[in-house]
């Protein structure tokens, strides 16, 4: 999974910079932000820079999970099973 995530990352890192000549732009236009699709494209920008974050904290969470993977098997039998109505 880590391995998708990074591939993930760096394909999005390669779009940011094609991009980039429209990025700059948006970033020096003073007035974008009275122009609504100049703000949302601005937007998406912003929130491709969290990528490098959340692929981080995914590196970080791995190793919890695979913990957990090993631990659901044993603590299943010990919750009573829900009837559905």
């Amino acid at each position: 999974m880590t391995v998708d995530v990074a591939e993930l990352r760096d394909n999005i890192s390669n779009f940011d910079d094609f991009l980039r000549p429209l990025r700059n732009y948006l970033y020096w236009e003073p007035h974008c932000y009275d122009i609504p699709v100049c703000w949302s494209i601005r937007s998406v920008f912003d929130t491709l820079d969290g990528v490098d974050t959340m692929t981080d904290d995914i590196e970080l969470l791995i190793p919890d999970l695979e913990h957990l993977d090993t631990l659901l098997p044993e603590w299943s039998p010990c919750c009573p099973r829900r009837s559905r109505p």
